[in-house]
């Protein structure tokens, strides 16, 4: 709920509340052996890489058109 609320501000703080979450499950995951769980996190503690060059690039073109 937290990181829903942070999007909607345009915060790129989302994204480690997002990773710590992640972060936090994958090693649930890995300590109980839930295999199914530890590839969907391995994939969401990623792709909070990929949203932060995404939105980071968005960000930028933004910038230039103001320029």
């Amino acid at each position: 709920m937290f990181n829903l609320i942070l999007v909607d501000r345009g915060r790129l703080t989302n994204y480690l509340w997002g990773f710590i979450g992640c972060a936090t499950w994958l090693i649930v995951a890995i300590m109980n052996h839930l295999v199914g769980d530890i590839f969907a996190q391995i994939f969401y503690v990623t792709m909070q890489f990929v949203g932060v060059w995404v939105w980071q690039r968005q960000l930028d073109r933004q910038e230039k058109k103001r320029v």
